[in-house]
């Protein structure tokens, strides 16, 4: 049985995560342990009531004994490191949930563990293994230069699945980013090594995520099926994890890069000029404190009204 951990029960992924994994007969989610960011210790026993977790853990060395792997899901992506950390210096798998990071510094941090550890870290946007978006990037056959995605959200906490479907399409390789200066909604244009050009359009007011591909004699579009978000992107991991599928360092490679790109989208915003994305500075984020505080009163609020 692979007994995996939960590290921060911020947000709503943990509830939905945990039918999925337990979907999978070899699996269980055995230890929680959560830093009190938004709940208190009575929620917390709750949770663990609720999905019939047996270790409710206090100190987080104490859930080595109880875990095989763990999730990583805080709200405030300024933590995301240092909490895998312990894990990760054991080579206890980690999946870090999505923003794996909010500043440059960080990325470059992630960029330095993945070459000196040899543990699984893995995470990301779901929709990075979404099957229709998969398939739809197979099914190109023309040779297309230009794509367009569409998202709605903030730019950065949704935004980041925005840039993941456009990845399974174009993979890494961003170059620069510019502020095109929609009305409506925050637009920018990333250049990439190979020459193609994604058209990022973020903030949308719509429920859903879209592709279109431009080549020289066609225009191919997707609507991304949000039916079943997770379960690809969690039986990926539990793959890795039970070493049914080899494991890549660069599987974080995307995850990163997203967040790069939007870092430079932030950048471009505020001083109105193309932004080379190997040239951000340090101090270039997304504060995730200040996340955590909107979020700490979208989540209470939400509880309070059930």
């Amino acid at each position: 049985m692979l007994r995996i951990g939960i590290v921060d029960i911020d947000t709503s992924h943990p509830g939905s995560f945990i039918p999925i994994l337990r979907s999978i007969k070899t699996v269980d989610i055995t230890a929680v342990w959560d830093a009190g960011d938004i709940w208190d210790d009575s929620y917390v026993k709750d949770f663990a009531k609720e999905y019939k977790i047996q270790n409710v853990i206090s100190d987080i060395e104490d859930m080595f004994e109880h875990v095989d792997a763990v999730m990583v899901q805080g709200a405030n992506w300024d933590c995301h490191i240092d909490r895998s950390m312990p894990f990760i210096e054991r080579g206890i798998p980690v999946l870090i949930d999505k923003p794996v990071v909010g500043s440059y510094k960080d990325i470059k941090r992630m960029k330095k563990i993945l070459k000196e550890h040899s543990s699984i870290i893995f995470g990301g946007s779901s929709l990075l293994y979404q099957p229709d978006a998969i398939q739809f990037a197979r099914s190109l056959s023309g040779e297309y230069s230009v794509v367009h995605a569409f998202g709605m959200g903030d730019i950065f906490n949704y935004g980041i699945h925005t840039v993941a479907i456009a990845q399974t399409l174009l993979g890494v390789g961003a170059k620069s980013i510019v502020y095109l200066n929609d009305d409506d909604h925050p637009s920018f244009r990333i250049d990439f090594i190979s020459d193609k050009k994604l058209y990022l359009h973020l903030g949308l007011n719509m429920g859903y995520w879209s592709l279109v591909v431009h080549d020289k004699e066609e225009q191919k579009s997707l609507t991304i099926d949000t039916s079943n978000l997770y379960q690809p992107f969690l039986e990926s991991f539990v793959s890795l994890v039970n070493n049914d599928k080899a494991y890549n360092k660069s599987f974080m490679d995307l995850p990163l890069e997203a967040s790069t790109i939007l870092l430079g989208a932030k950048l471009s915003m505020e001083e109105k000029r193309v932004i080379e994305l190997s040239d951000l500075p340090d101090t270039t984020r997304f504060d995730g404190r200040k996340f955590l505080k909107e979020y700490r009163k979208l989540r209470l609020g939400q509880w309070r009204k059930r």
